[in-house]
């Protein structure tokens, strides 16, 4: 198997302890979920299904939404029985490398 990105191994790591939750991954200005949690959102909020690259020529699907509007979402998901764990961007953008992430309380989610 290829070699995936930093980012990649990131979030596997993460989403390896919230396996029957929804991961909202935080990439800047938007929350995306990837892999099976990527199909479910497209399905389930009527967002497009897109694809990131991993790996030279290997993608995995994404889904995502801006920041701003996260919150409706959440509780869309969570309306409709889902766990959602957000995993947010806890260090300054502006250093170099991978950003730290870890997953947040929410009033609203279900880790």
């Amino acid at each position: 198997m290829p070699k995936t990105t930093t980012i990649r191994q990131q979030y596997l790591r993460i989403k390896s302890q919230y396996p029957k939750a929804i991961l909202l991954f935080r990439i800047g200005d938007f929350y995306e979920a990837f892999d099976q949690d990527a199909h479910t959102v497209s399905r389930e909020l009527d967002l497009i299904l897109t694809s990131r690259f991993i790996s030279k020529g290997q993608k995995v699907p994404m889904a995502g939404m801006p920041y701003h509007v996260v919150e409706s979402y959440i509780a869309e998901l969570i309306a409709k029985g889902y766990k959602v764990a957000i995993c947010e961007q806890v260090a300054n953008c502006a250093m170099r490398g991978v950003i730290p992430r870890e997953v947040v309380p929410s009033k609203d989610s279900a880790q």
